[in-house]
């Protein structure tokens, strides 16, 4: 309940900011009637969703909950995008104001010349475009969200690639969140384009379901693509926040080993094949370097020195330390890609604010793939499509090695 309401007071606050943004910085739209009565109309919105939200939780009401929560995202894009764009417009619109208030304290009457109008209008339409520009980016954000599943291949080179993984396929799931957004239909459609490449091996790297009630036929599915080298997954932080035992009993009851600070050897032909699964440090606060390096130690306690090792690290972050133990590849997700991309890039990565967001990196012979995740628990996605990614192993040179 606690969560709840946190969200539900950073919601209203952003609703509140964008109206203020617009009282103070925007004062000539502030005039415009129905501007002032939807920017007042999205605070009264946001409120009555969160109080549905909070109402469905008391009294125990998934139905009401969810309402809440479907009518509070929308609500979030919506004033996010306004926080962004108001200032920026109040910024145009102030520099005109007070430019017109300085020519009326010297005395000069305002221009009326057609060119002079014509410029002041050019201004007024620069202004409008920057909001109704993010207003817009947030629809297609909104929307796109909601579309289908990247699957694809990505190529993984490897100088030293026994000749029995030449063409080894995994395909890779991360953070599908099932429940609010994603549902099962969802998951089957995405399997149903899976399964047409053949992967030799699944790994799914946590975050599995928000509605632990979807867990079991969720595992099932997955089991039904029968990969010659099995299904296993790793615990990602909302697999906590939902309830650690109910889903480690739901794996345990199925064929699918849920990894834990542990791992499986297996055959592929004459080659040793290690899979590990990091365990997940549930915070979101601090750091959490040492958590990590000590679980990944544990993780490869018992890995044989020559196998080809590959782990599941819900964290990217687990990805320095798997390098440290010469984990040829890591396979992690939880950033969802940020959810906002530019030309096939993270946005956010590109501001230096996260490392291994989304895509392929590499340190000495170890390689990562981060995926943006098959899911989300806020339907927001704008150049970082939905994903699921069949990493395909193959051997190269050192000139290709990437």
């Amino acid at each position: 309940m606690r969560f709840v309401l946190i969200i539900v007071g950073i919601t209203l606050v952003l609703s509140l900011l964008q109206l203020l943004l617009l009282r103070i910085l925007n004062r000539s739209y502030w005039k415009i009637g129905w501007v002032r009565y939807a920017s007042i109309g999205l605070v009264l919105y946001t409120f009555t969703a969160g109080a549905i939200w909070i109402g469905g939780v008391c009294l125990g009401r998934i139905d009401l909950a969810y309402l809440g929560v479907y009518g509070a995202a929308p609500a979030v894009v919506v004033s996010l995008a306004l926080i962004v764009a108001l200032p920026i417009s109040g910024v145009i619109n102030t520099i005109q104001y007070w430019y017109i208030r300085r020519r009326q304290r010297r005395g000069l009457e305002e221009d009326i010349a057609p060119q002079s109008l014509g410029r002041r209008l050019t201004i007024q339409r620069l202004a409008a475009i920057v909001p109704l520009s993010t207003l817009g980016l947030a629809a297609v954000g909104t929307v796109r969200s909601f579309g289908s599943v990247d699957v694809r291949e990505i190529p993984f080179y490897f100088q030293n690639l026994p000749a029995n993984l030449e063409g080894f396929r995994i395909l890779h799931l991360s953070d599908s969140h099932l429940g609010l957004y994603v549902d099962l239909g969802d998951l089957e459609a995405l399997l149903l384009d899976a399964k047409n490449f053949r992967p030799d091996l699944v790994l799914f790297s946590g975050d599995i379901a928000d509605d632990l009630e979807l867990l079991p036929d969720a595992i099932k599915m997955i089991e039904e693509l029968r990969p010659p080298y099995g299904v296993y997954c790793s615990m990602g932080n909302h697999d906590y926040y939902r309830g650690a035992r109910r889903v480690i009993a739901a794996f345990a009851a199925s064929s699918t080993p849920m990894l834990i600070n542990s791992g499986v050897s297996l055959k592929v032909g004459t080659t040793a094949l290690f899979i590990g699964g990091a365990d997940d440090p549930i915070s979101m606060r601090g750091s959490i370097d040492q958590f990590m390096k000590d679980s990944i130690d544990q993780t490869f306690s018992h890995a044989a020195a020559d196998s080809f090792k590959i782990i599941m690290s819900h964290r990217p972050t687990g990805f320095d330390y798997a390098a440290s133990h010469g984990v040829e590849l890591t396979v992690a997700g939880h950033t969802h890609g940020g959810q906002l991309g530019f030309m096939g890039q993270p946005l956010f990565q590109r501001w230096g604010l996260e490392r291994y967001i989304w895509g392929k990196f590499q340190r000495g012979k170890s390689q990562l793939y981060t995926s943006s995740g098959v899911g989300h628990w806020f339907p927001f996605r704008l150049g970082c499509p939905a994903e699921a990614p069949v990493l395909v192993l193959r051997k190269s040179r050192d000139s290709q090695s990437a």
